[in-house]
C-alpha cells in the first residue's frame, strides 16, 4: 500500500499520464494502468478551470521563465 496521491483533471488522458507517472516513480510493475489510476490517481474536475484572477499573473511569469529557459529568449513568443 502506498501513501501517496497524484491529482489530476477528469480528462481521460490526464489521469492514464498520471498513472504512468505515478508508476515510475514508484518504480512499480509494468503492466495495465487502470489499477494504479484508480487507487492513486484523484480526480477533480475544476482543477484548472477556477484559477482566481490573481494567480494570472504569476502563471504568465512562469511560462516567460520557461519560454526563456528552453528557447534563449529574452522577449514574449509572439501571440502574448
Amino acid at each position: 500500500r502506498h501513501d501517496f496521491k497524484v491529482y489530476s483533471s477528469d480528462e481521460g488522458r490526464v489521469q492514464m499520464s498520471a498513472a504512468s507517472f505515478s508508476r515510475g516513480l514508484l518504480d512499480l510493475e509494468k503492466g495495465v494502468l487502470t489499477p494504479i489510476c484508480v487507487a492513486l490517481v484523484e480526480t477533480d474536475s475544476m482543477m484548472l478551470d477556477d484559477l482566481p484572477s490573481a494567480a494570472l499573473p504569476l502563471i504568465e511569469e512562469a511560462k516567460r521563465v520557461l519560454v526563456q529557459g528552453v528557447t534563449g529568449a529574452t522577449t514574449e513568443p509572439p501571440g502574448h
